[in-house]
């Protein structure tokens, strides 16, 4: 596979020097995409790098030396540049959480792929255009500097064709008389709000139905309590408890305090300091209806460290 020529983009003056490039050059679209960190390697929500094809040259914006978060509005939201992206949900909860930021205009490549029938992934359009296969680094550490040239090369990759694909895919909205209705569904997707209160996440289970009625206090406090800790250890939520296993003591068990520990010792993954863990979830089992209201006020969506 060819190499894709880039520009690495370490600081705040770099970043704004971009922004400044962009307006001289009446930049009024880009290719957009980021990789970020979704409780697989540390706690919370990260934004690690932003990868940008203007065109001509991809920039790879290493966004955990980026000073100032603010300046990334100047690209973001500023109107007047359209940014392509694939699958964009899931960069704009990162965006909207982490920096308050919305991503705005989008042109999503996923609907008008839906709309034409044609579900698929970035890597297989990506193979289709070039005739490679991307290796799978999903689960890729981010965090980790320097980047390496596989890591490099990847993220450029998952840029560089966008605008010519969104360009053979506008055609082809237009020949089969779907354009509008593509508007419309896309301009639905990039006013949505994502704000997500990672405390508050044990409701999907309840109204799913998963948890017994006479239990769902104590699936509270336990939700509660792990996100806590995990947070303060700087860890993965699921390396402190995965949902099953929570799911499973609820359930399963009546003996609360036994079955938990148990079920603690035998899954985790973290070590985990059993006496203030349990000491967290009885003082919020304690608590009572109406403690959620303590950690409303202090969300964390990215590591402490």
């Amino acid at each position: 596979m060819e190499k894709k020529e880039y520009k690495l983009i370490t600081s705040d003056l770099e970043l704004i020097q971009l922004i400044l490039k962009f307006k001289q050059n009446n930049i009024d679209r880009i290719s957009l995409d980021v990789e970020g960190e979704f409780n697989l390697h540390r706690y919370g929500l990260d934004i690690c790098i932003v990868q940008i094809f203007d065109g001509d040259c991809t920039y790879i914006i290493d966004a955990l030396n980026i000073k100032n978060k603010d300046i990334f509005k100047k690209i973001l939201e500023n109107k007047e540049i359209l940014k392509i992206m694939f699958a964009s949900s899931s960069d704009q909860v990162l965006f909207q959480n982490v920096y308050n930021q919305q991503i705005f205009p989008i042109y999503d490549i996923k609907i008008a792929l839906d709309l034409l029938n044609k579900p698929t992934s970035l890597s297989s359009l990506i193979e289709i255009e070039s005739g490679y296969k991307k290796d799978n680094m999903q689960k890729s550490n981010w965090f980790k500097r320097p980047l390496d040239d596989k890591q490099i090369q990847y993220i450029a990759n998952d840029v560089f064709y966008l605008l010519k694909l969104s360009d053979d895919i506008t055609k082809e909205l237009i020949e089969k008389g779907l354009f509008y209705k593509f508007i419309s569904k896309n301009s639905i997707n990039q006013i949505e709000k994502r704000i997500t209160n990672p405390y508050l996440q044990y409701k999907k289970f309840i109204e799913s139905g998963k948890i017994p009625r006479d239990k769902i206090h104590f699936f509270k406090s336990l939700w509660i309590a792990r996100e806590k800790y995990a947070f303060e250890q700087n860890v993965p939520p699921h390396n402190i408890l995965e949902k099953e296993t929570m799911i499973y003591i609820v359930k399963n068990n009546n003996n609360l305090e036994k079955s938990f520990l148990e079920e603690i010792n035998n899954k985790r993954k973290t070590k985990i300091e059993i006496n203030y863990f349990f000491e967290l979830f009885n003082t919020i089992y304690e608590l009572g209806e109406g403690y959620e209201d303590i950690f409303q006020s202090q969300i964390h969506h990215h590591s402490p460290f």
